[in-house]
C-alpha cells in the first residue's frame, strides 16, 4: 500500500512539473484575449497545486540542502523586506516579496525533485511546443495570414516583425533562444547520428523563426551562447567540430555576401539603423532615481509604475535587468543577487574540470546564463513573472541536483596524477594517451604533468579535458622553479603514476615528501646497457635500483624488462606486468584509405614496406638499411618503397641522410617524419620491420599486427611474445637474417600473407585491447 501511494504521488509530482512547464509557455504569450484575461488566476492556481505536490512528496524535499543552495534568494527576500519600511511603495513592495519571489522558489524545488526526467523528457516536450510556435511564425509570414485558427491574429509589427500566435514578436524570440539551447543540450548529450541529423533540422526551424520575430535581443543571446560553444570546441566530438565548422562558415559566408549585395536592406532589416530605441532616455531617468534610492531601492516590482507615472504611456520596463533590480531592490540586495549568481557559473566551472560525466550538462548550464545575462542588458525579464524567468528558476533547480551530483562523485573519485619525463612522440607517451583516452572518467580525477614541454601529446591530452602541466627542466638550475611547481600540483593526489626513470627517481622524492600513499613506477625498456643508453640515463636506473623498495608497484610492460631490471636490483616483489594495450577500432585495415594515401605519397603498385620509430640508436636503423640493401642486391627485390616514419626521420637530418645514400637506398627510401595518421600507414603496408636493439613491449609492433601487416621483427623485449607465431622473429644487429625474413614474406601468395595478417590482428584484438588494459591499469590504485 505505501509502495503504491509513494507510486502515486511520484507521478504526481513528474505530471504536474510536465504540465506546469507548457502551462507556462502556453497561457504568458499566447495572442488570445479570454486566455490572457485569466493567465494570472492560472498563475496562482498552479503555484497552489504545486505546494501540494510538494507537501505530498515531502519526505523527497532534502529542505536543508535546498535551503542552502537558496540561501542567497532567502536574504534578498529578507533584505528587501527590511528595505520596505523606507520607501514610499512599502506595504506594495513586501506583498510582491512574499508572493512572487516563494512561487520563484516553488519551481526551483519542484525541478529538483525532477531533474532527471525533465533533462530526459519533459525538455522534448517543451521543444515541441517550441516548434509549433516557429513553424506557425514562419508559415503566418510567408502566406501573410491575418487570423491563425480563425482566432488568433497574427501580429505584425514594424511592417516585417511577426510574432506567430504569440502577442509579441520578442516572445517568439525568447521562445527561440530557450528552444536553441534544449536542442544544443541534447545534441552534446547524444553519439547517435540520426538523432544529431534530426536535431539540426530543428536548429534550422528554431532559425529561421528567430528572423521571423527578428528579435535583435534574442539573435544576440542566440549568437553569444553559440560563441560560448566555440570556446569549448575543443571538448566536443570531431563530427560536431565538422559541424559546427560548416555551420560558421556559411553563416558568415551568408552575411558577408548579404551585406555586399544589399547592404542598405540589411541594415533595415536587422533593425540596424534604430539604435537603443528609446533605451537610453529611460536610463537617464533611471539612473537619477537610482542616486535617490540608492540603499533601500523604490520596491520591488515598482519600476513599471514609476516609469509609466512618469512618461504617461505604456512603457512599464527600464530595459535592462541591472538597473532596474538596482533600482528596486537597492545595493545591498542587488550585489547579493550579482553575486550568488556569479558563485553558480564559477562553481559549474570548477567541477566542469574534475567531473567529466557532468560536463555538456554544466556547460550548457553556464552558456544559459551568460547569454541571458548579458541579454539582460536590453531586457528586464530576471525576477519577474514571465516566461523565460520561469525557466531561469527550472535551470536553477536542475543545476542544484547537477552539482550535488557531482560533488559527490568528485568526493568519491580518485586524484591520480601521471608525471613523465616529455610528452614527445614516443611509445610511452602513446601509452599514456591512451590509456587516458579510455580511462574511467567518473571514478578518476587525472592530470598530467611533463618534466618537459607539452610535445606531441600535450594538445592531444588536454583535448580528452585532462589538465597538462609542464615543468620545463631543461637545465639542472631550474630544478628548484620545477619543483616547487611539482609540490604545487600534486596537491590532494591519490595517485602518482610516474613514467620513465628520470621521472620515476623525481616523482618518488617528492611524492614521499608530500606523504602520497601510491607511487607506481613506470618501467618500459629492456637494454639499460651503457653503450645503449646516455649516461646520465643508466645512473638514474641503477639509482632507482637502490630505491625501488619505497615504491608501491613498479609497473612494467613487458616480462623481459621485468627481468632484466630485477638483475640490476630492482625488487623484484613490487613489479606487476601489463602489456601495452592498442585501439583495434583505430587500427584496422582500410582499403579506400590505403587508395587515397598511396594518391597523396605518389605510390603506384609498389610493396610497402615500412618502419615507424624514431632516429634512436637503439632503433637500429643502420642493420634496417644493411638489410634492405641486401634485399636488393642479393635477391633482386626491387620494385617496394621503405616508409620511415618518426621523430626525425626527415630530410634535415644528416646523419640518416648519409647513412641512406651509403647504402644507395635514395630511390627507395620515403621520410614521412612524425605523423598523426600512423594508423593509415600501418594499413597502407604491406611488411613492417622492427629492427630495434632492445625495447619492452613495442607499440608500433601491435599497431602493425592490428592492421593485418605481416612483421619482421628482431628478437628482443617482449617481441616474441607478442608476435607468436604470426610473424617472423630474427636476431637482432644481423642484417643478413632481416633480409632473409623480409624476403620470406614477400615470397608468400596474397592469399597465405592476408591470411597470415587477418590471424595477426585476432592475436592482438584476444590478448591486447586497450579498454581492457586500461581497467588492469585502474585496478592497481586501489591495491
Amino acid at each position: 500500500m505505501k509502495a503504491t501511494i509513494s507510486k502515486i504521488s511520484s507521478e504526481l509530482l513528474l505530471i504536474v512539473s510536465i504540465i506546469y512547464l507548457l502551462f507556462t509557455f502556453s497561457f504568458f504569450d499566447v495572442n488570445y484575449e479570454p486566455l490572457n484575461r485569466i493567465t494570472f488566476i492560472l498563475y496562482d492556481i498552479f503555484s497552489w497545486i504545486i505546494v501540494v505536490v510538494l507537501i505530498i512528496n515531502y519526505k523527497k524535499l532534502n529542505l536543508g540542502s535546498f535551503i542552502r543552495a537558496i540561501f542567497p534568494l532567502i536574504l534578498i527576500m529578507l533584505v528587501l523586506s527590511f528595505n520596505s519600511m523606507f520607501i514610499h511603495l512599502g506595504r506594495r513592495s513586501i506583498e510582491f516579496v512574499w508572493t512572487i519571489i516563494p512561487v520563484f522558489l516553488l519551481i526551483t524545488l519542484l525541478y529538483r525533485l525532477t531533474a532527471e526526467y525533465t533533462l530526459k523528457y519533459s525538455f522534448k516536450i517543451l521543444l515541441g511546443l517550441f516548434l509549433i510556435y516557429h513553424l506557425l511564425g514562419i508559415i503566418g509570414a510567408l502566406f501573410k495570414f491575418d487570423y491563425f485558427f480563425g482566432i488568433i491574429p497574427n501580429v505584425l509589427t514594424d511592417n516585417y516583425r511577426y510574432a506567430s500566435i504569440l502577442d509579441n514578436p520578442n516572445a517568439l524570440g525568447e521562445y527561440g533562444f530557450i528552444a536553441f539551447f534544449i536542442i544544443t543540450f541534447y545534441v552534446l548529450n547524444t553519439k547517435n547520428l540520426k538523432k544529431r541529423l534530426l536535431y539540426f533540422i530543428w536548429y534550422g526551424i528554431i532559425g529561421l523563426g528567430l528572423l521571423v520575430s527578428l528579435s535583435r535581443n534574442s539573435i544576440m543571446m542566440v549568437g553569444i551562447l553559440y560563441l560560448y560553444l566555440l570556446l569549448h570546441f575543443k571538448h566536443l566530438d570531431k563530427f560536431l567540430i565538422r559541424i559546427f565548422n560548416i555551420i560558421n562558415i556559411t553563416i558568415i559566408s551568408a552575411l558577408v555576401l548579404a551585406f555586399i549585395i544589399k547592404t542598405e536592406f540589411m541594415i533595415n532589416f536587422l533593425r540596424l539603423n534604430q539604435g537603443l530605441t528609446g533605451r537610453m532616455d529611460i536610463w537617464g531617468f533611471i539612473l537619477n532615481s537610482i542616486r535617490e534610492n540608492f540603499f533601500f531601492g523604490i520596491g520591488f516590482c515598482s519600476s513599471g509604475v514609476y516609469l509609466h507615472d512618469y512618461y504617461s504611456t505604456q512603457i512599464t520596463s527600464t530595459h535592462n535587468m541591472y538597473l532596474g533590480l538596482l533600482w528596486e531592490m537597492g545595493i545591498l540586495a542587488f550585489i547579493i543577487l550579482i553575486s550568488w549568481m556569479i558563485m553558480l557559473v564559477v562553481s559549474n566551472y570548477r567541477l566542469m574540470k574534475k567531473i567529466t560525466s557532468h560536463y555538456h550538462t554544466l556547460l550548457m548550464f553556464n552558456g544559459f546564463y551568460i547569454a541571458f545575462f548579458i541579454g539582460q542588458f536590453f531586457e528586464f525579464s530576471f525576477l519577474k513573472i514571465g516566461a523565460i524567468n520561469t525557466f531561469m528558476f527550472v535551470l536553477l533547480g536542475l543545476n542544484q541536483v547537477t552539482l550535488i551530483k557531482a560533488k559527490e562523485e568528485a568526493k568519491t573519485r580518485f586524484k591520480v596524477t601521471h608525471l613523465i619525463t616529455g610528452l614527445g612522440n614516443g611509445g610511452a607517451e602513446s601509452m599514456l594517451y591512451k590509456i587516458l583516452k579510455y580511462a574511467n572518467y567518473d571514478k578518476y580525477d587525472l592530470q598530467v604533468i611533463s618534466m618537459g614541454d607539452e610535445g606531441y601529446y600535450g594538445t592531444k591530452i588536454k583535448a580528452l579535458g585532462i589538465k597538462v602541466s609542464t615543468l620545463n627542466l631543461k637545465k639542472p638550475w631550474y630544478l628548484p622553479k620545477a619543483t616547487f611547481n611539482l609540490i604545487k600540483a600534486l596537491k590532494d593526489t591519490d595517485v602518482l603514476q610516474t613514467w620513465l626513470y628520470h621521472a620515476n627517481l623525481f616523482g618518488l622524492i617528492i611524492g614521499k615528501l608530500m606523504g602520497i600513499k601510491i607511487i607506481i613506477w613506470g618501467i618500459r625498456q629492456s637494454n639499460v646497457e651503457e653503450g645503449n643508453n646516455k649516461t646520465l640515463t643508466v645512473k638514474i636506473a641503477r639509482l632507482c635500483a637502490k630505491l625501488s623498495r619505497f615504491t608501491t608497484y613498479i609497473l612494467s610492460n613487458s616480462d623481459s624488462s621485468t627481468d632484466v631490471h630485477v638483475e640490476l636490483g630492482y625488487k623484484k616483489e613490487k613489479f606487476k606486468t601489463i602489456y601495452n594495450g592498442f585501439e583495434l577500432d583505430r587500427y584496422n585495415y582500410d582499403e579506400i584509405s590505403n587508395q587515397e594515401l598511396r594518391k597523396e605519397l605518389g605510390l603506384r603498385d609498389e610493396i610497402i614496406i615500412t618502419n615507424v620509430a624514431r632516429w634512436d640508436v637503439q632503433k637500429d636503423h643502420p642493420t634496417l638499411f644493411k638489410a634492405i640493401s641486401i634485399l636488393i642486391n642479393e635477391y633482386h627485390v626491387i620494385n617496394f618503397k621503405l616508409l620511415l616514419c618518426g621523430m626525425n626521420m626527415t630530410s634535415e637530418n644528416q646523419a640518416l641522410i648519409s647513412l641512406i645514400k651509403q647504402h644507395g637506398l635514395e630511390n627507395y627510401v620515403i621520410l614521412l617524419g612524425i605523423r598523426n595518421d600512423v594508423n593509415r600507414i600501418m594499413s597502407l603496408s604491406d611488411i613492417f620491420v622492427l629492427s630495434s636493439l632492445g625495447e619492452g613491449f613495442p607499440n608500433v609492433l601491435g599497431e602493425a599486427m592490428a592492421c593485418m601487416c605481416g612483421v619482421v621483427t628482431t628478437d628482443v623485449g617482449d617481441c616474441k611474445e607478442i608476435v607468436g607465431d604470426c610473424g617472423i622473429i630474427v636476431p637482432k644487429q644481423n642484417p643478413e637474417k632481416l633480409a632473409q625474413g623480409i624476403y620470406r614474406l614477400l615470397q608468400l601468395s596474397k592469399e597465405d600473407l592476408l591470411e597470415l595478417g587477418e590471424k595477426a590482428r585476432r592475436r592482438i584484438m584476444g590478448n591486447y585491447d586497450i579498454r581492457v588494459i586500461t581497467r588492469l591499469y585502474e585496478s592497481l590504485y586501489h591495491n
